[in-house]
């Protein structure tokens, strides 16, 4: 018992000096259960406290880098989304007496503003797209990309047409992203 206690305890202290946390995790729980074997209780305890402890920090440090990942992505969104957004130059110059309240829930949100010229007229809309943060900013962009084709492209200036074009647009693209995705396997996401 005595040798494979010492061959055990370094090469703990070998897998902590080249910081192997499958090796340290299987030393820790190897020598918890064999002072556990022996009756050896106080020594058990101690190692299967310091197994806990190491997991805990292992864990914590996984959720570190996924939360990073995680605001790093939701930031990038935010990005993508203020940069659909009309400029304020053209908002100033369209609507010289505005103002606009926009206070999302998220970092990003389903809402947005549209505003364009056509044929003298000034064509304004406030949208609230179908969900919060980062689904609904990708509705919205969605949402903006189609509303930006209706008005611009395809030269649509009544409000009826207009969420028509909208809602066959949305529908459209999302079909096509289901059929996209469907043969996907999502599970590769956890």
């Amino acid at each position: 018992m005595q040798q494979s206690e010492t061959s055990l305890k370094e090469a703990l202290a070998a897998a902590e000096k080249q910081r192997d946390e499958k090796v340290i995790i299987l030393c820790l729980k190897s020598l918890a259960d064999l002072y556990e074997n022996q009756t050896n209780y106080k020594e058990a305890l101690i190692f299967y406290k310091r197994l806990h402890e190491f997991e805990l920090n292992v864990a914590n440090k996984e959720l570190e880098v996924k939360k990073k990942d995680l605001l790093d992505s939701v930031r990038y969104a935010y990005r993508i989304q203020t940069a659909v957004a009309p400029p304020e130059y053209l908002v100033d110059r369209l609507l010289p007496k505005h103002f606009i309240l926009y206070m999302p829930k998220d970092v990003v949100s389903g809402d947005f503003y549209f505003i364009s010229e056509f044929h003298n007229k000034v064509l304004f809309a406030a949208v609230d797209c179908t969900g919060h943060g980062v689904p609904g900013a990708l509705m919205s962009v969605i949402g903006f990309n189609c509303l930006t084709q209706a008005v611009r492209k395809t030269k649509i200036d009544t409000p009826g047409k207009v969420l028509s074009f909208l809602d066959e647009s949305v529908n459209e693209i999302l079909r096509a992203l289901l059929k996209t995705h469907s043969h996907q396997n999502f599970h590769s996401f956890s």
